[in-house]
């Protein structure tokens, strides 16, 4: 797929672009950095292949530039040790029973319930000290979650995009010097079905966080100051360290941004 181009409107510039997965017989799934798209004749790219005199890989299909420096972490899943398409390369150690699957776009990674974990080393960029903050993923439960509290993703005592139970969504981030986001009712009720494929995602603004399910946008809840850092704490998907608790689903699509 290296002879794969992506052009502006007037077939002037070169857009960056990223191959997720390249299958010649069947579906390949490619992320494309594109302008603003508008309907008055630039709602369109050109996409190009074919062409020997541009034949050779760009290096922004490996050097993360199709992901501006407002994403720290861009995770498509699609292998176990979750891999970050972002320039910060905060790749994933996979633990226990963590397998490939079907996702929401290309493949996903499925965690057992039990040992299935990723693990994100701590960096400094994933140590969010001002006051905006996106967490976004697809998930998809074989089993809704008990009572007991389990993340799609956490960064102990700093954020999380979780469950509290099986329907109720508890996202969480913990601020200085403001209104300590890390407490318990800020909940949003929301009513999951099993085998079915959700985006959920969560927003921090330094005024406010809302909880998100299909772009549907929970009520904004008071929450002020900047986040706190936790520059000792890893990253988990699927696992939440705070008591021990895995969670069975299947994830996809991860970003973290400012």
């Amino acid at each position: 797929g290296y002879d794969l181009r992506f052009r502006n409107d007037l077939d002037t510039t070169d857009l960056n672009y990223e191959i997720e997965s390249w299958n010649t017989n069947a579906a390949s799934y490619v992320w494309v950095q594109v302008p603003a798209l508008t309907n008055n004749g630039t709602g369109y790219i050109w996409a190009r292949w074919g062409d020997a005199a541009n034949a050779s890989q760009l290096p922004c299909t490996t050097n993360g530039a199709t992901w501006d420096a407002s994403f720290r972490g861009v995770w498509h899943m699609s292998q176990t040790n979750a891999l970050d398409s972002s320039t910060n390369q905060n790749a994933g150690t996979a633990g226990g029973g963590v397998t490939l699957t079907t996702g929401m776009i290309g493949s996903g990674c499925s965690f057992n319930g039990s040992s299935g974990r990723i693990t994100v080393p701590d960096k400094a960029n994933l140590d969010f000290t001002a006051a905006g903050l996106t967490i976004e993923a697809w998930v998809r439960v074989p089993v809704l979650p008990g009572s007991t509290e389990k993340a799609i993703l956490r960064k102990e005592s700093q954020w999380s995009l979780e469950f509290l139970d099986s329907t109720t969504i508890r996202d969480l981030v913990k601020t200085a010097g403001g209104t300590d986001g890390w407490v318990a009712g800020k909940d949003r009720t929301y009513s999951f079905s099993t085998g079915t494929w959700y985006y959920r995602s969560f927003v921090y603004n330094g005024a406010n966080y809302h909880h998100d399910v299909n772009g549907d946008v929970g009520a904004a809840q008071t929450v002020s100051g900047t986040i706190v850092a936790q520059p000792t704490k890893s990253l988990y998907f699927a696992f939440c360290e705070g008591n021990s608790a895995y969670l069975q689903a299947d994830i996809d699509e991860i970003r973290i941004s400012s």
